[in-house]
């Protein structure tokens, strides 16, 4: 037997050893560079967030999350969805402007590697535009800059969209959509438009109010279910759908527990509804172990809950020796009291149209008409503690409704209607906070932003 190696065996043995010893070399090299920087998702995003990050080779890694900053400082809330970690801003951030998103040194990463040196990329915020129906009998949905460029519609149903529900990103609305057998199904629609996805089939069922969670990882909404023996229509009942696995349950499992227009609390952990059956806006907790609130009201409608969660200001008909009054009450979420809203000067022949509580807390926007007056509504800011109201708008031969605030608060939105006029259609407006007002459609109605 020949004891010396063949020249063709050296040469592999010489050949695998050069390989262990480049992979060995990478290893230590990777070792010492640290993990690679994540990518950034998009440069571009609404005033609402979420500036996102994608890493490789790990799904949510724990203690990211403390790494992480903006500039100029900004308070955050970071989650994990899927590899990408969405870091959404406590307060809406300023349109037109460039913030950098900061990843520091030493963030952990997949193979317990660590990031060696610090990631900064930069992200301009977008100005907001509005979606509304077009046109207001028999809409679809479109959405206008603001700039005088022209309105796109997003959906070409031929005049079957019911209603719709703005996602937090801006990246999507939920759309319900009249279907071919009277029902009404929902469906996801990019704010660039082009073919939809359908997220909730409801065949001849009545699926509408859709309403995103803030982390947009949920859509609540009413279901008006359809007796399979009668054919009627049952009582309208809240549903969840969560976007990630496509699962929709009822969110009771009483029957009895009726419910419409779901609105979530801004930290996302509770959700009101409005409850025909019990006559009362149902707040409830989605972690449980706490009992839901009641908050009877008479006029099947939910309120504006405070940028903070704490309170909600809504309306309820009150009595009074002249006429039924629709009233303006405000409701302590912790303590569980309820009282008149505080108003200073004399609103006791005021009836009122709803409540939105501005993004800073400082302000309710709402509808007021005086039953001594014209029957249109106008556009008023109360202080939240009560202390000054003043109007907005003055012209007693137009109605404004549908009003929304901008999400830095510094514009609204409304529908505006002129009266005595049979065949005026609606009109969608801007008012900025300087005074100036911008007509953004005709014949539009239930405008509302879009980041």
């Amino acid at each position: 037997m020949n004891t010396h190696l063949r020249s063709f065996d050296r040469f592999v043995i010489t050949i695998l050893a050069g390989l262990i010893a480049a992979l060995l070399g990478v290893v230590l090299i990777g070792s010492w560079q640290g993990s690679r920087l994540p990518e950034l998702a998009a440069s571009e995003v609404g005033s609402r967030g979420p500036l996102e990050l994608t890493f490789a080779g790990g799904q949510g890694l724990p203690g990211v999350e403390g790494y992480v900053r903006l500039e100029p400082e900004t308070a955050v809330r970071a989650q994990w969805q899927g590899t990408t970690l969405q870091i959404w801003p406590e307060k809406a951030l300023t349109a037109g402007k460039t913030y950098t998103l900061i990843l520091a040194k030493g963030a952990p990463g997949p193979n317990g590697q660590v990031t060696r040196r610090e990631g900064r990329w930069e992200v301009r915020v977008r100005s907001a535009q509005v979606m509304y129906l077009h046109p207001a009998q028999s809409p679809d949905l479109w959405r206008a800059a603001l700039d005088g460029s022209p309105a796109q519609a997003l959906t070409q149903s031929g005049g079957k969209v019911f209603d719709f529900g703005v996602s937090p990103s801006g990246r999507w609305a939920a759309v319900s959509i009249r279907n071919d057998t009277a029902g009404v199904d929902i469906w996801r629609v990019s704010r660039e438009g082009g073919a939809g996805e359908i997220l909730v089939s409801c065949g001849k069922e009545m699926c509408t109010n859709p309403a995103w969670s803030p982390d947009e990882r949920q859509l609540a909404y009413s279901r008006r279910r359809v007796s399979s023996t009668t054919g009627q229509p049952g009582l309208p009942r809240i549903e969840l759908l969560d976007l990630a696995s496509g699962q929709a349950a009822p969110l009771y499992a009483d029957p009895e527990v009726s419910g419409f227009e779901p609105v979530w609390s801004p930290d996302g952990q509770r959700l009101a509804f409005f409850d025909g059956m019990a006559g009362a806006i149902r707040i409830v907790s989605l972690s449980g172990g706490e009992e839901d609130l009641l908050l009877p009201s008479q006029m099947g409608m939910v309120g504006s809950w405070s940028p903070d969660g704490r309170r909600m200001a809504y309306l309820d008909m009150q009595l009074t020796s002249a006429a039924p009054l629709v009233t303006l009450y405000e409701a302590n979420l912790e303590s569980g009291k309820v009282r008149p809203f505080p108003l200073k000067g004399d609103f006791t022949l005021t009836e009122f149209a709803q409540p939105e509580w501005s993004p800073d807390g400082e302000w309710l926007l709402a509808g007021l008409r005086s039953l001594e007056g014209p029957v249109s509504k106008q556009l008023w800011l109360i202080r939240a503690d009560g202390s000054e109201a003043q109007a907005l708008t003055d012209n007693f031969t137009q109605t404004h409704a549908a009003y929304r605030w901008s999400p830095l608060g510094d514009a609204l939105v409304y529908q505006q209607l002129s009266l005595g006029a049979s065949a005026y259609r609606p009109e969608v407006w801007v008012r900025w906070e300087d005074g100036q007002f911008l007509r953004v459609a005709e014949d539009a109605a239930l405008p509302n932003w879009l980041p």
